[in-house]
């Protein structure tokens, strides 16, 4: 019995080199662990254990079972109290309701500009009416393109109404609400006048100042509206230009990351500096031979990708890019490898630790998960394919080339689709993978080394040549992107998965990264069985959104019925793509739909579920009298209080919103169940519940 088990543990101790790789798994499992409980927890908690464990692991440090045991719960532990105190620091007054229209005054900290207007970001807002101790942090307003945007750093006053940052539109859907609190928002809303400046932005050099004068330059060029649209957003991150029909074409042929300033676009940029700057200093033999060049080349790089996140605004997926890349060109400083699953993990742990709230968005999850997987993947050919480039002729390595760019774009593509899935519900497919092969080459060998060589002879107006190169490598992803997009099965779009789904399926992923040789393999039954769950997921059948103003009902098929054709079009376009993005339709004024049981009159519709239940959705407070006595449930979103006579039936009334958020009702063989988003969060800082 004992060899048995020796011959089980064998291999693990082998790879006991790989143990550490699993403490980021381990610190965002208790990061998970806090944001899943139901209240708030003493931050203290946290910190006792990690003490705890941290001084048990110092104590056993010479018996292994046990030094595994403390380092497990010590990762764990860190990770909690991490979350707990990002929490604590980052807590922000929330409004709870709408206000408004009132005066606010502060200073503009950020300028997002958009197709319809801008948003602004003020900082040391000062609301009418509204104490400083419930003052949020910053307040996002929206607005209008006919006011224009003011400077950042500017002082402004302007007049707007104000709404609470806006929950989960399901339960179960992502929690915008708990984004924006970490952010510091508590509060967005819209102008209702133009504003004023009380005092103008004191550096008129600014980040805005420069994106502008691009912007002009890149306009200026003779090309199609779109590529100088696509060109303006690569340089200074304004995306406002890029017609919605190409967006779709963008998203449907799989290439949209292009577009999305992260660490595709700080890879580049650094790797460009960074070669670039290596073979000057070599022509120089004096400094090939004095002078640490690689070195200074890192030093380089990372110093133009510091500017260029400057430059495109410092989004947050860029700013964690740069922390990325950092550590790669700081590897190279310290000389150390500079690309591995240790660095990779490295870095995971320094994010999580700052930022523990990021382990919840898409674009952590799916940079982590395309690095560490291709990583993991060169780790077994990275031998083989060095040979092959370095052995023979300058044509077999382009084909070498080519190939090792549609195998990365596959192990990519098939990395990051379960993340697509799960928050998007759609991946590109194959007509994706060809686009890619076709644009990211062009991205990273002609349209971002032209475009950096531009930016850099703007001053001496001498960038035109380059630009032009730079719009022609653009015009043919384009026309990649609109014929890719067209092809049949180019997308695929996918109901909402469960949670735990995806907890599975990135599990096995990581257990076949993190081991080595036949371990890799117990990673798959991890991932079948994710996919499996992925499948057995069920959706609501009647889903309420927290305002009260859109109800949705699901025929069985994933195509949902929507009460209202004109309120809360976020929320649909949510909900829509939840169940799968199929055709919508909405319920007639007065009369009946033939693919669901609904039945409708002037005063509201009777629908009845597949055991029977009676769902009665009442518009006035006069159909209580005839609905109450024969329905099961009583859905009211917008009355406040129903009669007496529906005092013995179950109901959902407005209160019932504004105290537990959205409502989904799951009807089955024994009758129906409700689930709410206030429910599933519990008592949490973010959780703001409306009065």
């Amino acid at each position: 019995m004992r060899s048995r088990f020796f011959r089980l543990v064998d291999p693990f101790l082998e790879q006991h080199h790989r143990w550490i790789l699993w403490c980021p798994v381990l610190v965002a499992f208790g990061i998970g662990r806090y944001f899943s409980l139901s209240f708030e927890p003493s931050v203290y908690i946290g910190v006792l254990f990690s003490l705890l464990a941290f001084i048990c692991l110092m104590l056993t440090l010479n018996k292994v079972a046990l030094r595994v045991v403390f380092t497990v719960l010590f990762c764990i532990s860190i990770g909690f109290s991490a979350a707990g105190f990002r929490t604590l620091n980052a807590g922000t007054p929330m409004i709870a309701d709408e206000i408004g229209p009132i005066r606010v005054t502060g200073t503009v900290r950020l300028v997002e500009k958009e197709v319809s207007g801008a948003k602004i970001l003020l900082q040391e807002a000062e609301l009418e009416d509204v104490s400083k101790a419930n003052t949020p942090r910053y307040v996002r307003i929206k607005l209008a393109e006919k006011f224009g945007s003011p400077q950042p750093e500017a002082k402004i006053s302007l007049l707007a109404v104000l709404l609470p940052p806006s929950p989960p539109v399901a339960p179960y859907s992502y929690d915008f609400q708990r984004h924006m609190f970490f952010q510091g928002i508590g509060a967005t809303g819209y102008a209702i006048a133009d504003f004023k400046i009380l005092q103008p932005a004191r550096n008129t050099a600014s980040a805005e100042t420069v994106r502008e004068s691009i912007k002009e330059r890149v306009l200026a060029m003779e090309s199609t509206a779109e590529a100088k649209a696509i060109l303006t957003a690569l340089l200074t991150g304004e995306r406002r230009l890029i017609p919605e029909e190409t967006w779709e074409d963008i998203r449907s042929s799989g290439i949209a990351h292009l577009l999305a300033i992260s660490g595709l676009h700080i890879g580049l940029v650094a790797g460009f500096v960074f070669f670039f700057t290596r073979a000057i200093l070599a022509l120089s033999s004096w400094a090939a031979l004095y002078l640490p060049i690689k070195k200074i080349s890192a030093f380089m790089a990372f110093g133009s990708i510091l500017g260029y996140c400057w430059l495109v605004g410092a989004p947050i997926p860029a700013q964690r890019a740069v922390f990325m890349t950092g550590v790669v060109l700081f590897a190279i400083l310290i000389d150390r490898v500079a690309i591995s699953l240790r660095l990779a993990g490295f870095a995971a742990i320094f994010v999580l630790l700052i930022a523990p709230e990021s382990l919840f968005t898409p674009s952590f999850q799916m940079s982590f998960a395309a690095v560490v997987c291709l990583i993991a993947f060169y780790e077994v050919f990275r031998s083989r394919y060095a040979s092959v480039l370095y052995a023979y002729s300058w044509q077999r390595k382009v084909a070498v080339y080519l190939l090792a760019t549609f195998v990365t774009t596959i192990v990519a593509s098939i990395a990051t689709a379960p993340f697509a899935l799960y928050h998007f519900q759609r991946v590109a497919l194959l007509p994706g993978v060809l686009a890619n092969m076709i644009a990211v080459p062009l991205t990273a060998f002609v349209i971002m080394p032209a475009s950096l060589v531009a930016v850099f002879l703007m001053p001496f107006h001498l960038e035109s040549g380059f630009l032009g190169i730079a719009l022609w490598g653009i015009d043919i992803v384009l026309d990649t992107a609109h014929s890719t997009a067209n092809m049949p099965g180019a997308v695929m779009l996918a109901p909402l998965w469960p949670q735990t789904a995806l907890i599975f399926i990135v599990l096995g992923g990581l257990w076949a990264a993190i081991w080595q040789g036949r371990l890799r393999w117990g990673g798959v039954p991890f991932i079948l069985f994710g996919l499996f769950l992925a499948g057995q997921g069920q959706l609501p059948d009647i889903l309420i959104s927290h305002e009260g103003k859109q109800i949705a009902l699901n025929n069985g098929q994933g195509q949902l019925a929507f009460s209202d054709s004109r309120a809360e079009r976020f929320t649909r376009s949510i909900w829509q793509s939840e169940y799968g993005g199929k055709a919508r339709i909405y319920w007639p004024d007065n009369g009946n739909l033939e693919d669901y049981p609904l039945r409708c009159d002037y005063h509201g519709c009777i629908y009845t579920g597949d055991d029977g239940s009676v769902f009665a959705f009442v518009k006035d407070p006069m159909a209580g009298y005839r609905d109450c006595s024969r329905a099961d449930l009583i859905i009211a979103p917008r009355i406040y209080e129903l009669p007496g006579v529906c005092q013995q039936a179950q109901t959902i009334t407005r209160p019932d919103l504004k105290q537990s958020g959205a409502h989904a009702i799951y009807i089955n063989d024994k009758g129906y169940r409700i689930v709410t988003t206030n429910e599933l969060r519990g008592k949490r800082p973010w959780a703001i519940k409306m009065k």
